[in-house]
């Protein structure tokens, strides 16, 4: 029998089958905003990962304070191994990250245990937050 195979009262269940979240925030008051990659954080402040093989079958940013930058600062979202797999360089003053709104990332599948990754580039932010929820299951 596969060990992630679970019994509840009559109805056996695939553990790996299993949706789960995972809830991310980048806030540049707690991560700062100089260029580069930054390892987002969950709800704990501990850094947050997706285990290997895990399929995003749903994801989104929910922007909380606007990004600001004294220059044309882009975000990238993605995880170790493919920064823009979620979003690709996207401009600050995209609508992406406005207040309020609430954008669909793209699918993928992780290929090793991934560090969730905010990347910056082209100029530093100098204020801003959102909040990534990603909803996967562990696939094959």
């Amino acid at each position: 029998m596969p060990r992630n195979v679970k019994f509840d009262a009559k109805m056996m269940r695939d553990a790996n089958m299993e949706m789960q979240t995972l809830k991310v925030s980048y806030d540049f008051a707690v991560d700062g905003g100089t260029a580069g990659a930054i390892t987002l954080k969950d709800a704990f402040g501990d850094a947050a990962s997706l285990p290997d093989n895990a399929v995003i079958v749903g994801a989104w940013v929910e922007g909380i304070t606007d990004l600001a930058s004294g220059g044309n600062a882009t975000v990238a979202l993605g995880y170790t191994g493919a920064a823009t797999a979620l979003v690709g360089a996207t401009a600050k003053n995209h609508a992406t990250w406005d207040v309020g709104s609430v954008t669909a990332l793209a699918l993928s599948k992780t290929t090793q245990k991934s560090s969730i990754l905010a990347t910056i580039a082209t100029a530093d932010l100098t204020a801003g937050k959102f909040d990534v929820m990603i909803h996967y299951y562990i696939g094959a």
